[in-house]
């Protein structure tokens, strides 16, 4: 039996070429939604909006307000108005905190943080003015819950992400726009390849996780579809861990 319970539903996704990005961007498709693709590398934007038959696709760097502004002109007139997003962007490197520059702290702050912030505020700026009870969806991390070393950037960035996710939800109840959160564990995907392509590190990660492996992309499809569907009519504010037990410990 088809999965329907995104049908009829226009999603915008950032990060849309990206390992997780993509996945979702197929998940969601699957569950009946339309889908509108953006990611700073706009041929892997492309490759995905093939795969998927979406509606469009654009480079976009989430760091730039007018940027922002383009690809949400650019999804409403290929699609309509926009009822979803998933903030799939994200950048992560390793750096020892006593070596870590401003510059590389703001890289990544910017992208994580900040442009999650910037691609929320516009889509729900979109939802309101076109009368939409949507739903956004942003990826934070198992590290925006807990630490690790080398990673204070990154750390700082999805813990923002985690309460910024609230502090939109609350904001926006009387809009009726739900915001939520993924938080993915170690997934495979090009971006944690030093994780994965390690083997100490690898070994390590694993038992780290109850689950005793890392995750798949296509692991985070089913909370995604949920919180985005109308079976997650009064969910809000949260941030749902799919970490194969990481956060549990």
């Amino acid at each position: 039996m088809a999965d329907e319970r995104l049908s009829g539903r226009y999603i915008l996704i950032t990060g849309g070429g990206g390992g997780i990005g993509s996945a979702l961007a197929e998940g969601v498709t699957a569950s009946g939604a339309a889908v509108f693709l953006a990611d700073v590398d706009p041929d892997a934007a492309e490759r995905t909006a093939s795969v998927v038959a979406a509606r469009g696709w654009a480079g976009c760097d989430v760091r730039d307000p007018a940027a922002v502004e383009n690809i949400i002109d650019a999804a409403y007139r290929l699609g309509g108005p926009i009822d979803g997003l998933i903030a799939a962007h994200g950048l992560s490197t390793y750096v020892p905190f006593l070596e870590l520059s401003l510059e590389e702290w703001n890289r990544i702050v910017s992208v994580n943080l900040t442009g999650t912030f910037l691609v929320g505020q516009t889509v729900a700026r979109h939802m309101v003015d076109h009368g939409i009870r949507g739903a956004i969806v942003n990826i934070a991390s198992t590290l925006g819950w807990v630490g690790a070393p080398n990673r204070v950037h990154y750390l700082a960035s999805k813990g923002g992400v985690n309460l910024l996710t609230r502090g939109m939800a609350l904001d926006l109840a009387s809009q009726r726009i739900r915001v939520n959160a993924i938080g993915p564990g170690a997934i495979v995907t090009e971006m944690t390849r030093p994780r994965w392509d390690d083997p100490r590190m690898l070994a390590a990660t694993n038992a780290r996780t109850p689950w005793g492996r890392m995750g798949q992309p296509h692991e985070l499809v089913g909370a995604a579809v949920y919180l985005l569907s109308e079976e997650a009519s009064f969910t809000t504010g949260t941030t749902l861990y799919v970490d194969g037990g990481w956060t549990a410990q």
